[in-house]
């Protein structure tokens, strides 16, 4: 079977941007620093690939103190079918790999059936028309 983040990597260009998308939608927010140190890359590109995803209105940033933290846009028309799309993602995705895209310290993800019932509560969400 063709490794997740590669089938993801061939729907929004790259990799890095794959891996930045699944941090989020485990994590919800971050800040580039923690979403680099956590994905083990340089802070530059993963400041690269948040501007990106902000600037196309799929994430928005706030201040808190100094560190922008990015998450998820309610607005964006696509939001709950991207968020769909990787909540399956990771659903199949080994619970070793999932605990990857989590920050040191921070709770293991959920069990892969959390997630495939969250990926179904979602989908419903977006077949709602919500």
């Amino acid at each position: 079977m063709l490794h997740l983040v590669h089938m993801l990597e061939d729907l929004v260009g790259s990799g890095t941007a794959a891996r930045v998308l699944l941090f989020l939608a485990i994590n919800q927010e971050g800040y580039a620093s923690e979403i680099a140190k956590t994905l083990a890359m340089p802070l530059s590109v993963a400041q690269k690939q948040l501007l990106r995803f902000e600037q196309a209105g799929l994430l928005v940033s706030i201040l808190r103190g100094t560190a922008r933290i990015f998450h998820w846009n309610p607005r964006y028309p696509l939001a709950q079918e991207v968020q769909a799309l990787l909540a399956k993602a990771l659903a199949f995705m080994p619970e070793v790999e999932r605990a990857s895209y989590a920050p040191a310290g921070a709770p293991v993800p959920a069990q892969a059936e959390g997630w495939r019932g969250r990926c179904s509560k979602i989908s419903a969400t977006v077949g709602r028309g919500k």
